[in-house]
């Protein structure tokens, strides 16, 4: 799902408001990445957040939709223009999904950002393609079946296990033989994006 442009921006009270040009599948508990809505004079707004309010009010006939969100600050920022937007963060799958599937903890402070990281990238990721394939009723931060969240957890897996490798995970094989192949088959037959859904 494409992210909605942010065109104003205002904290009142410890809560954000930002007017966005549409509600684009945003819903109260979604996590949300803010970009380009900060300002040297404030920058206060980027980042990862939870959305406490999807609203849609009318104003002088039209629609102006708005999203908000707690942020602690100390005194309140006056609404401003802006042009940055908001993009929905998956949350299918989190570090002990992966863990499990491993077997093994990260071994370092280095591994478990590495991991955090490759768990970010595979929530997106699977998120995207299930766009892409026409599941638009799935929601953020719940995945939609088992399959799904499987196919999240190996994705994830796949990307932790061929950290610093040339295009597979790392092997302690030293006889010849075939190449290791890829789970990236089996990860999109349990996504469901094989090939685009059709009615």
């Amino acid at each position: 799902m494409a992210p909605v442009n942010v065109t104003r921006a205002a904290l009142t009270a410890n809560v954000v408001t930002l007017t966005v040009d549409a509600i684009g599948g945003l819903r109260v508990g979604y996590k949300v990445n803010v970009q380009g809505v900060d300002t040297p004079a404030q920058p206060h707004f980027d980042g990862v957040h939870t959305l406490t309010g999807v609203i849609t009010t009318v104003v002088n006939g039209a629609d102006v939709y708005t999203v908000t969100y707690a942020k602690n600050h100390n005194g309140n920022i006056p609404a401003y223009d802006c042009a940055g937007y908001a993009r929905i963060v998956c949350q299918w799958i989190d570090t002990p999904d992966v863990e499990d599937w491993l077997g093994v903890p990260p071994a370092t402070q280095a591994d478990e950002d590495f991991l955090a990281a490759c768990i970010d990238a595979a929530n997106q990721w699977a998120w995207d393609r299930r766009q892409s394939a026409g599941y638009i009723a799935d929601l953020a931060n719940v995945a939609p079946t088992e399959s799904v969240k499987l196919g999240t957890v190996m994705y994830a897996a796949t990307n932790y296990r061929e950290r610093a490798t040339v295009d597979s995970f790392t092997s302690f094989q030293d006889l010849g033989g075939t190449a290791q192949v890829g789970s990236i088959g089996q990860i999109l037959r349990l996504l469901g994006c094989n090939r685009p859904r059709v009615a």
